[in-house]
């Protein structure tokens, strides 16, 4: 069982005009991001073992990191690390392991061997399930994404019990935060849950969230979203709309041509308008997640190669 915790009074975030903790110093030192969530694993795997008093939260402000951290911490200059015995640890996979077998508390690892031999297996699912995930807003983003969500329902048949070995284990702490973001993000903006037809998944998420260890490392809910528009709803957008080229060239496929170019170079006037003028556009559009409202033409131009195109947007909300 994991320890009992207060909620946790959480220590003033780093920025570029923060001076250093008194480096290696004895002390052992999580440096984390309050919303990131590589660094969330090893959080709530600090909490759970009840470690709050012998690892200390060093907040950093990614947005804004102090030039400190990667001078004299971590040359990476990522999140998480660990400052311990004299040293630096990375990688959130790795760390989660090391405060299970380097600290006292709850183990966290399973001793039966077939639950060892699936948590291998889901622990090198993780990098797969994160880019599913995060590439899914390249096409259908409910259906893609549910290839990685089917795979967490079909694991979580496999032992008795609501955790993903049966009992709770570090590969449960592993896949929440991910599974946290995407969760939201989609019931809040494409108006998605994706527990439907996924019981399993919806009692583990609900298991989890009676976790204290878990639940007072959550990110904030408006930060994910908005976050996570900005991150991807422009290509969502984007990629429901139908163009055609130049003249009258009729062309009945997506047009996924410069899309990276155009968002690189802002050449968007609003997140909100996309499209093309003088281009096919047919009467009925792939339905996309969100619904578009009609057709307004904005001042907007964009070289690229081949013959010249100018450009029609359609309002999307």
């Amino acid at each position: 069982m994991a320890a009992t915790s207060v909620k946790e009074v959480l220590p003033p975030v780093l920025d570029s005009t923060s001076q250093p903790p008194p480096l290696f110093d004895g002390t052992t030192r999580l440096y984390t991001s309050l919303q990131c969530p590589f660094a969330q694993r090893v959080w709530i795997t600090r909490n759970y073992k009840g470690l709050q008093d012998k690892i200390k939260l060093v907040p950093i402000d990614l947005a804004n990191r102090p030039a400190w951290y990667k001078e004299k911490v971590y040359p990476e200059n990522k999140v998480p690390s660990l400052e311990h015995d004299n040293k630096i640890i990375g990688e959130s996979l790795d760390l989660v392991k090391y405060l299970d077998t380097h600290f006292e508390g709850p183990s966290l690892l399973p001793n039966d061997p077939a639950k060892k031999e699936f948590l291998e297996e889901l622990w090198n699912y993780t990098d797969t399930f994160n880019k599913t995930l995060n590439s899914s807003f390249k096409g259908d983003a409910i259906k893609e994404a549910g290839v990685a969500f089917d795979y967490l329902e079909s694991a979580l048949e496999k032992f008795e019990g609501p955790f993903l070995l049966g009992e709770i284990s570090l590969v449960d702490f592993v896949y929440i935060p991910f599974v946290e973001r995407f969760h939201l993000f989609f019931q809040e903006v494409l108006k998605y849950d994706i527990t439907s037809g996924r019981p399993k998944l919806a009692t583990w998420i609900e298991e989890l969230n009676k976790i204290d260890a878990y639940t007072q490392t959550k990110a904030n809910p408006e930060y994910v979203v908005k976050f996570y528009k900005k991150r991807f709803l422009r290509a969502v957008q984007m990629r429901t709309i139908i163009g055609g080229g130049n003249g009258g060239t009729n062309l009945g496929h997506l047009f996924h041509f410069a899309v990276d170019q155009f968002f690189d170079a802002g050449a968007l006037l609003s997140a909100q308008h996309i499209s093309f003028e003088n281009s096919y556009i047919p009467e009925n559009p792939r339905t996309p997640p969100i619904s578009y409202i009609s057709q307004t033409v904005i001042p907007f131009k964009k070289s690229t190669s081949g013959p010249s195109k100018t450009f029609k947007m359609i309002t999307i909300r």
